[in-house]
């Protein structure tokens, strides 16, 4: 099973060197990130599954599959993705 990001409370209660980054990173999960309720309830459906792996939400499935792909590719995104947040 492949989560989403998940909003868990641990990024808010995290010290950071830098508080601006982690206010940042905060509201990216603030605005992105699933419930752990949510996440629970498609694990525990997904354990019942004959499946070797469940994905939830689109963007994972993207990620997934353009790592398993071309993963060089992968990374420059998400690198990409990691400065146009701010988060880089």
């Amino acid at each position: 099973f492949v989560p989403p990001a998940v909003d868990t409370g641990l990024v808010r209660s995290a010290s950071a060197a830098r508080p601006d980054l982690l206010a940042r990173e905060v509201d990216v999960i603030r605005k992105h990130a699933w419930s752990a309720e949510v996440v629970g309830r498609r694990i525990a459906r997904a354990v019942g599954r004959p499946r070797s792996l469940t994905i939830c939400g689109w963007m994972t499935r993207v990620a997934v599959l353009s790592a398993r792909c071309c993963p060089v590719t992968a990374r420059v995104c998400a690198a990409h993705a990691a400065k146009r947040m701010g988060l880089w």
